[in-house]
């Protein structure tokens, strides 16, 4: 994977235009849609190896490691190959990705480069198409733990409600500016029912974190994105939301003077990196509009 990953950085995914002046076996090797399709099969022995390794070794954190790394090399590429490498069909297996049972932070780093991935399609319709559909099983997932909130000391719910909440933290890691709208349209309700997921299991700061992580991943874009006014209000109301439950339950730890010897919660550093994305982008708006 340490060559593949090697050679991938360094020759088949940069600009085509480099290789012009070598011979032709290098040409078809390396330039998108060459006459005897070489770079093709290239390419798709290269993501079909990423897709192989992720179904055959997951259990093998090393091995999952370094594909999920190469994955996002490929689907990281700012040139004019990347609209050419989610047509392949080997690129549609990658999707079936987001369907196994992988470590945690490795499944948020699936849903991260599958998203990213998507901003490379020309065409509108194919793009939200493919965010329906990669989101769809999120949206789910979360509905059905929600209905069963019930059982809020239920070991197993609270890691499916950890999972799920990695995974938001994935797309929300893998959007930009021009895929944030849609993407928060097609989860808007869910996000809605963050502040109340962390009233219902406010004894659990871990699932408090798991939110907290959501929100700021989501602010982060959102402060680079331009336009959807609408859903930049609701998404604040929802991070208000948030922050006023944690408030609610949590203010003993805010208060706490921590010594320099002390290392600070994570909740506490995080609910403070959240004020401070939403305080940046109130003062920013407030001076574009007085512009």
């Amino acid at each position: 994977m340490w060559f593949i990953g090697m050679f991938t950085n360094s020759y088949i995914y940069v600009d085509g235009t480099y290789y012009s002046p070598l011979a032709p076996i290098y040409t078809d090797l390396f330039i998108v849609n060459a006459p005897l399709q070489g770079s093709n099969w290239t390419m798709n022995f290269v993501i079909n190896k990423v897709a192989w390794n992720m179904h055959r070794y997951h259990h093998d954190v090393d091995v999952v490691e370094e594909s999920i790394r190469l994955f996002l090399d490929i689907v990281n590429v700012r040139n004019q190959k990347l609209p050419h490498i989610i047509e392949l069909e080997s690129f549609q297996n990658l999707i079936h990705m987001r369907d196994l049972q992988l470590d945690s932070k490795v499944k948020r780093n699936v849903y991260k480069g599958l998203i990213m991935a998507t901003a490379a399609f020309q065409n509108v319709e194919q793009r939200q198409e493919c965010l329906r559909h990669l989101l769809e099983p999120i949206g789910v997932r979360f509905d059905v733990i929600f209905g069963d909130r019930q059982l809020v000391h239920d070991t197993a719910l609270r890691e499916k409600i950890l999972v799920v909440l990695d995974e938001m933290t994935g797309v929300a890691q893998g959007i930009n500016g021009s895929t944030f709208p849609y993407v928060y349209s097609l989860m808007r309700e869910r996000f809605r029912l963050l502040p109340e997921i962390m009233l219902v299991w406010r004894n659990y700061l871990d699932i408090n974190c798991a939110v907290f992580k959501v929100l700021i991943e989501m602010a982060t874009i959102q402060m680079a994105t331009s336009g959807a006014t609408e859903f930049s209000r609701d998404f604040y109301e929802v991070c208000l939301g948030a922050m006023r439950c944690y408030m609610e339950q949590q203010a003993q730890r805010l208060e706490k003077i921590y010594g320099e010897d002390e290392e600070q919660p994570e909740d506490v550093l995080l609910i403070v990196e959240l004020f401070k994305k939403l305080t940046i982008q109130y003062v920013f708006e407030q001076h574009g509009e007085e512009k």
